[in-house]
């Protein structure tokens, strides 16, 4: 009788054992299913490459970090965006281009269905040195992107770069976004007449006078033009010093390159095929600071 007791009672606690092992597993199968906390967001990958290009009547050598996107096969062909940053970045450390706005977009998690490739030269940028690094470009991704999606940016001295880059490859590109240029030229402007541009301007600022985007677009437009913009802010960005408002410069691709329909209107463009659906572009309209800003 003691041993049909002791079977009973062992039989018993093993049940209880194993029933609460199964609830255990079941709570734990649930506690994960029905996670909230989201998993760490996937962001572009990068690599780095060198290019050469011509300086001071010497062949040189500068570094390129590019990114790609993080669910792209590597095969499948997807828009390629050059990307060309202003002087204060020049140089041979890459780096450096951490702090413009692109890649700290791109760094703070930001994702371009394309392969985003930004160069680093050692002075400003010129036409030449533009040109030079679409044709690296094209050939170093060939076969991974789609030809008829190449766009062409950059700011300051990048965006000087754009307008002769473009002028100097327009058969090539799709659409370029020149902001804030260090050059104000008429030469050229017949190259631009097919090809869809929105530029970017401030009025106040003290670096790089609007008047030379101006130039650019009105002898774009003189010679037949029909696709090209210009947006000019007039926000009085940063405390004025010295009469000036020193943040001004800086202001027009921090905000260009966080407007969505640029980017909207310049992924439409196809070489060859300019997209009119924004013809013109709204224009922001940014109110003329009456107050000095703290």
């Amino acid at each position: 009788m003691g041993n049909l007791i002791m079977k009973s009672l062992r039989s018993y606690i093993l049940n209880r054992m194993t029933l609460l092992c199964l609830m255990g597993i079941i709570i734990s199968t649930f506690v994960v299913a029905g996670e909230t906390t989201p998993p760490p967001a996937q962001k572009m990958k990068q690599s780095l490459g060198k290019w050469t290009y011509p300086m001071e009547g010497k062949q040189q050598e500068g570094p390129f970090i590019f990114f790609t996107p993080p669910a792209w096969d590597g095969n499948t062909p997807i828009p390629m965006l050059i990307f060309l940053h202003g002087a204060g970045y020049r140089g041979n450390d890459i780096s450096k281009l951490d702090q413009d706005e692109i890649l700290k977009q791109i760094r703070a998690g930001r994702v371009f269905d394309a392969i985003v490739v930004c160069p680093q030269v050692g002075s400003y940028w010129a036409g030449e040195q533009a040109a030079v690094f679409i044709d690296q470009a094209l050939e170093k991704f060939a076969g991974k992107f789609d030809p008829d999606r190449v766009y062409l940016t950059g700011e300051s001295s990048g965006g000087g770069g754009t307008w002769e880059g473009a002028k100097l490859r327009a058969g090539v590109l799709a659409a370029a976004v020149p902001i804030a240029t260090t050059l104000g030229k008429k030469e050229g402007a017949e190259k631009l007449v097919n090809l869809p541009i929105w530029a970017f301007h401030n009025i106040h600022d003290p670096y790089q006078v609007v008047e030379k985007s101006r130039i650019q677009v009105k002898a774009v437009k003189d010679a037949g033009g029909k696709y090209v913009f210009l947006t000019e802010y007039t926000v009085t960005a940063g405390k004025e010093k010295d009469g000036i408002w020193p943040n001004t410069h800086k202001q027009s691709w921090e905000a260009a390159y966080n407007y969505k329909p640029m980017w909207d209107w310049l992924f439409r463009q196809r070489r060859g095929k300019p997209d009119l659906s924004l013809d013109p572009p709204p224009q922001i309209q940014v109110p003329e600071n009456k107050q000095k800003p703290d």
